[in-house]
């Protein structure tokens, strides 16, 4: 009967709505997320900003003999001086791996 049909329909229109509450409160925490992801990016030197240009900018490339694995990461150096080394207090951008000599 209609007046079923109406109530079903309402309900639904009930049910929608919530949910495109509950969508818009997780994407407003999703962009809350990925902010605080480019800015930790940034602090690390591994997110290139808009305003600089990637043909300008100097960087690290990291390269691998397995093909998968070279170039998946790339380090933009800061304007001005960035300190490269093995010292995490001392250095902008702290190397790790085999052959690098803690100090």
């Amino acid at each position: 009967d209609q007046a079923d049909d109406a109530a079903a329909l309402r309900q639904a229109e009930i049910w929608f709505e919530q949910l495109k509450a509950e969508w818009k409160d997780q994407l407003g925490g999703e962009v809350s997320i990925q902010q605080q992801r480019l800015a930790a990016l940034e602090r690390l030197g591994l997110h290139q900003s808009e305003s600089s240009s990637s043909l300008s900018s100097p960087y690290f490339l990291n390269v691998s003999d397995d093909p998968i694995l070279s170039g998946c990461l790339t380090y933009y150096l800061r304007e001005g001086s960035t300190v490269v080394g093995s010292d995490p207090d001392k250095c902008d951008a702290v190397l790790r791996g085999l052959g690098i000599h803690d100090v």
